[in-house]
């Protein structure tokens, strides 16, 4: 995207720091936690399905990208929840 920065006249990253200083815009974590309860054991990840870590933790802790993240959670019962 060419103008990915600015949106209908409105340069989006002095919108969002505004938004944050006025106390308006706040962040918001996507958690990984299992669908029905149910937590593979063999999933490598399994000790942060608990709706506890979100995305920044665990890819810290694990020194590796979201996507990455992701793509070890594909195909698995798990639901990203974002709060």
């Amino acid at each position: 995207m060419e103008n990915a920065t600015k949106l209908k006249g409105i340069d989006v990253r002095r919108f969002v720091s505004f938004g944050i200083v006025k106390g308006f815009l706040y962040r918001s974590h996507k958690y990984p936690v299992p669908a029905e309860g149910k937590v593979d054991r063999a999933l490598p990840l399994a000790r942060y399905l608990d709706g506890g870590h979100h995305f920044d933790e665990i890819c810290t802790d694990l020194q590796v990208s979201e996507k990455d993240v992701m793509g070890m959670l594909e195909g698995r019962d798990v639901q990203i929840v974002h709060r």
